[in-house]
């Protein structure tokens, strides 16, 4: 006997969907996992950035100290001065004004390979020669403030221990090579791979680079030129115990990280 519609329907297994008490239940849990697991997320993303961050500097430590046994000569690793904003550029090409103007932006964070002479040049005579562009580290990561400190050299080479040592300060063309000689902060390898000071003499201690997480802001006059800057590090830093540092070997000139957790 064949049913009619209405008696299918009523035969057929009872499809009983989710009450609203039901649901919300669900939302609730949903909420919960996702409230446990974002900081972790959160976490995960900051130790990429900051491994991101020492394998770039790594990587280019690594590449002056083997620029500089190739070569055999002297490879700075120059950075910002922090003073850039009142250092006055106007005699200066245009390109390298306006390369200054760029570099404003990349105090705390941005830095380059520069080499005294290369390979092939004449004996006793120096070629100055940027080798890399100007590179910055990942965003939200920067070098600590403190490692930006004056002091001359006689002062700088008794300080110790090396992690209470801001960089050396050595006169360089800045921010080219046919830029204005300027007092920069940098670290240098001889031709020997080790460190070495402002007299070229080797450094047997070690250099620390103190790399953390902040954030840069910059004041802009009416035109838009950077007009001042203010660095702010992660809350509650504790150098030691929340250390992120590149430390270089002053003997071999190898690099590696120094953090707290893989001690």
């Amino acid at each position: 006997m064949r049913l009619s519609r209405t008696e299918r329907w009523e035969r057929s297994p009872k499809r009983d969907g989710f009450t609203l008490v039901e649901m919300l239940m669900v939302l609730v849990i949903i909420g919960l996992i996702i409230s446990i697991a974002l900081p972790g997320l959160k976490g995960l993303k900051r130790t990429n950035v900051e491994a991101n961050a020492n394998r770039q500097l790594l990587d280019d430590l690594a590449l002056a100290r083997q620029r500089a046994i190739v070569g055999r000569t002297t490879v700075h690793v120059v950075f910002v001065p922090t003073n850039i904003l009142d250092l006055n550029f106007t005699s200066l090409p245009k390109p390298e004004q306006d390369q200054v103007e760029r570099l404003k932006a990349g105090v705390f964070t941005t830095y380059a390979l520069f080499v005294e002479r290369s390979l092939g040049d004449q004996p006793g005579q120096p070629n100055y020669k940027y080798i890399t562009t100007w590179k910055s580290l990942p965003e939200g990561m920067m070098i600590r403030q403190s490692e930006f400190n004056f002091d001359p050299p006689d002062v700088w080479r008794g300080i110790s221990p090396p992690e209470s040592r801001a960089f050396l300060y050595l006169l360089l063309p800045f921010p080219s090579a046919n830029g204005m000689n300027t007092l920069v902060p940098q670290i240098a390898f001889g031709p020997h791979g080790g460190l070495v000071d402002d007299k070229g003499n080797r450094i047997l201690d070690d250099e620390v680079i103190e790399v953390t997480r902040g954030s840069i802001f910059f004041d802009r006059d009416a035109s838009g030129t950077i007009s001042g800057v203010d660095a702010k590090g992660p809350p509650n830093y504790n150098p030691i115990e929340d250390r992120n540092w590149i430390r270089i070997d002053g003997l071999t000139g190898r690099a590696k990280v120094d953090r707290k957790e893989i001690q």
